[in-house]
């Protein structure tokens, strides 16, 4: 008989309870779980920065803004929509809107490193804080039943 494999959570940030929302790679007799959303977010945004130092890209001005926040909302929505209901979504769309916030937020820390009195990233970190503290004082103030508010 074989044995049920075991799971390393530490590159996951949910509870077993919520390891829907990891990508598990085999390890022979283990399983490595990692959260989709980070493993499309902080890679996409390692290569973001790597390439803007290498092609040495400057601000765009306010178009930067908009792009910052566009990119990092579908990533804001979609981790809502699982913080209100805990087992919805998929992990491919975790991860795509993951990789998004990833290049909102390399093109955000890039602007920063250059200019520390750029103000995207503090608009994009404002608003994303923001977002998540609405969705989890909703979530708090919905009744037990799940009939809305």
């Amino acid at each position: 008989m074989r044995s049920k494999p075991i799971h390393l959570m530490a590159l996951a940030h949910h509870r077993p309870e919520h390891a829907d929302r990891c990508v598990h790679l085999p390890l022979g007799a283990r399983q490595l779980s990692l959260c989709a959303r980070c493993l499309g977010l902080y890679p996409v945004a390692v290569v973001a920065l790597a390439l803007q130092w290498v092609l040495d890209l400057g601000p765009m001005g306010s178009a930067d803004l908009v792009f910052a926040l566009v990119l990092a909302l579908p990533a804001l929505l979609d981790w809502g929509a699982g913080a209100l209901e805990p087992h919805s979504g998929s992990n491919f769309r975790r991860l795509l809107t993951g990789a998004l916030l990833g290049v909102a937020l390399g093109r955000s820390l890039w602007l920063n490193a250059r200019d520390p009195y750029c103000e995207v990233l503090w608009i994009q970190l404002f608003l994303l804080g923001s977002g998540a503290l609405a969705f989890l004082l909703v979530r708090r103030l919905r009744p037990e039943d799940g009939s809305g508010i």
